[in-house]
Parts: C-alpha cells; structure tokens; sequence
C-alpha cells in the first residue's frame, strides 16, 4: 500500500540517520548528542519521531525557515545591531518554539540498523 512504501522511505531515513551520526562522530572523536531540523522536514512528526527512536538521540525541530533565519540574523549582527552569537542566540530562543522528540529505543530499531549494516557491507557481485 502507500501508506506502507511511505513508512519504508522513513524508517530508511531514519536509519541512514544513525548511520551517517555514528560515522560523525566517530570522526569528531566524540559522539554526537542531539539532532537538530530546519526547514520543511519539520513538519513530518512521523520522520521526526522515528529519527530520534533509531539515533536514540533527541531530536530538535524547527524553525521551518531556518536558513532565511540564519542569514537574516547574520546580516542583522555584520550591521552592528546584533552584538555577539550570545544575542543572536537569545533572538532564536524569543522567537521560535522548537519541538522535541525524545528517543523510544526499541528492539525493532536495533534489528533494521543490523540489517542496514549487513546490507552496508555487502557488495554486489558482476
């Protein structure tokens, strides 16, 4: 069904998610903590809620026009009427409400990132 091929394109978002963190932080030297969403993906709380289910992170979502934000207040502080990240930060916390979703690890998140793995490391045969 569709509602059945939709939820296959999530779960292999979210699990690609996971993989792509992990291999961030293992570069970083450090584990990543939180995932953050900007832009039109935030308002999929289905996708939201499996990214922080098979990350085990929590997962921050908003704004829905992050980037506009971002640059408008960049700009705003290269003229002087934002002083430091420290204001601009203050200015994001005033004037948007993020959504949280906190990690539900199950066993069936662990299974599927297994099998990811396994897919992974598989090479396909000429």
């Amino acid at each position: 069904t569709i509602g059945q091929i939709a939820r296959a394109c999530y779960e292999s978002l979210a699990l690609k998610y996971r993989y792509t963190i992990e291999r961030m932080g293992k570069m970083r030297g450090k584990p990543v903590s939180s995932l953050n969403i900007t832009g039109g993906g935030i308002q999929n709380n289905l996708l939201n809620q499996m990214a922080a289910d098979s990350t085990g992170l929590p997962v921050t979502a908003g704004p829905i026009e992050g980037a506009a934000m971002g640059n408008a207040l960049m700009q705003a502080m290269a003229l002087g009427e934002i002083a430091n990240m420290a204001e601009l930060r203050q200015v994001v916390r005033a004037s948007v409400q993020p959504r949280v979703y906190l990690p539900r690890r199950t066993q069936a998140w662990e299974d599927a990132y297994g099998k990811l793995l396994d897919l992974l490391s598989t090479t396909i045969e000429k």
